[in-house]
């Protein structure tokens, strides 16, 4: 998350969120395959940039009860 309003540049592989309210962001100079989920104050994705979203789940569950 960024809250400063100067744009960001997403350059290299990536796979997560950018959560940037208030800043410009610019997808896929370099790289043309990106994963995640991009919240901004506009987004501009590069000419043959393949974005992909990826839906955030901070809790998996791995625990399994079993009762007798």
């Amino acid at each position: 998350m960024t809250n400063g309003e100067q744009p960001v540049f997403v350059e290299g592989e990536w796979a997560g969120t950018i959560h940037a309210a208030k800043a410009q962001l610019i997808l896929g100079q370099t790289v043309k395959c990106l994963y995640g989920r991009f919240l901004g104050n506009g987004v501009t994705v590069h000419q043959n940039t393949d974005v992909y979203r990826v839906d955030f789940n901070p809790i998996q569950s791995t625990l399994e009860i079993s009762f007798k």
